[in-house]
């Protein structure tokens, strides 16, 4: 992969893979266990070949907390043909793991593991660009 730091976006060849899913949200992912309320760690090559979509939300804002169950409600009537190619992943600002553990379980998709939420990660989140064709 070529280095593109500091490139505008639109000088960046549509289809260029800049950072793979695994690069960006690490080996593995959160899923809701289906027997339980409990998540379990799943690859984060689940998501190859799927459109993925990365929600950025947290437990203290008002309107995340508002946005979020209709999101979720959405998601879950999606039919099966739509869900194999759709994948959402929660990405968290909340300050603390109880946050985001009750936060998490309102939501039927997977989540990046809180643990993975370094500094690093929230300071260069709003640099984050995905393309994945030309409009």
């Amino acid at each position: 992969m070529e280095e593109y730091t500091g490139v505008v976006v639109s000088q960046i060849p549509c289809g260029t893979v800049i950072m793979t899913l695994n690069n960006l949200l690490g080996e593995e992912i959160l899923q809701h266990s289906e027997s339980d309320s409990k998540s379990a760690e799943v690859s984060t090559n689940q998501l190859n070949g799927k459109i993925v979509g990365l929600y950025f939300s947290a437990h203290w804002c008002p309107p995340c907390r508002n946005f979020t169950p209709k999101l979720a409600e959405l998601y879950k009537e999606l039919d099966s043909e739509v869900k194999d190619k759709l994948e959402i992943v929660f990405i968290s600002s909340d300050s603390d793991q109880d946050s985001f553990n009750e936060y998490f379980q309102e939501m039927p998709w997977k989540a990046l593991p809180y643990s993975e939420l370094t500094s690093e990660w929230q300071e260069n989140k709003q640099y984050l660009f995905i393309t994945t064709r030309e409009t």
